[in-house]
């Protein structure tokens, strides 16, 4: 009699009640993830452009410090970004044609910046983020920087003397040490830089996020803004 009992309680399905209480839930569960979906899209982006900013610093890195050219026509990679184009950033060989520049090894390198017309360079790959998507600040520091002046001892863009309206960082054999330049000009090879990268959504929290990079060759992602 009890084992018949027990069947016939096994057998039995949902309740209209139960039913309608599980609907409940999934339909809840439902809505807060289709509302908070568009802001963590954003996020998830804002973040894979962040890491792929700091992978292509990783491939000129790599890439320069061996030279993958067998003729010798390549003497470094580098990237550079540009504010007139803030939402690009052009991945480059740095031609050694036209230069008469030497390592220490006796083997001819770049002059470490992306040259279009001169000895013009060749673009590997141009990394260009959705629109709502932006380098938002360029910004480097010397041994000389004053933390009173920046807090993180880094000036941008347009607190920085000269203004910074491109920033370059390339790399050459044999060495995966970076040189940092600004406006397209070696005259000063800075001991770091920050690249701060925005969203539709910044600078609301988590929107904002950053790629540092230090002359030892360091490269490191950071969910802070640069100064």
């Amino acid at each position: 009699m009890i084992h018949t009992s027990f069947l016939r309680f096994s057998k039995r399905g949902f309740t209209i009640v139960e039913l309608m209480v599980s609907v409940s839930i999934i339909l809840v569960m439902t809505g807060i993830l289709l509302e908070n979906y568009p802001e963590s899209s954003i996020r998830i982006t804002l973040l894979n452009n962040t890491h792929t900013l700091a992978l292509l610093l990783r491939e000129a890195q790599v890439r320069g410090s061996a030279v993958d050219s067998s003729n010798y026509v390549i003497g470094g990679y580098g990237l550079l970004i540009d504010s007139a184009t803030s939402s690009q950033a052009i991945l480059f060989g740095d031609s050694v044609s036209g230069l008469n520049l030497k390592n220490s090894a006796g083997f001819s390198i770049g002059d470490g910046l992306y040259d279009k017309s001169v000895s013009p360079d060749t673009v590997k790959e141009i990394f260009a983020m959705k629109r709502d998507f932006s380098f938002k600040k360029l910004c480097v520091a010397s041994s000389t920087a004053s933390l009173l002046d920046a807090p993180r001892g880094y000036l941008c863009n347009a607190t920085s003397t000269p203004e910074i309206k491109s920033l370059t960082i390339s790399f050459s054999r044999p060495s995966q040490s970076a040189h940092i330049y600004i406006n397209s000009s070696t005259s000063t090879d800075y001991t770091s830089a920050c690249v701060q990268l925005y969203s539709s959504e910044s600078p609301a929290s988590g929107h904002v996020r950053s790629v540092l990079v230090y002359h030892s060759g360091m490269v490191m992602t950071s969910a802070s803004s640069c100064d």
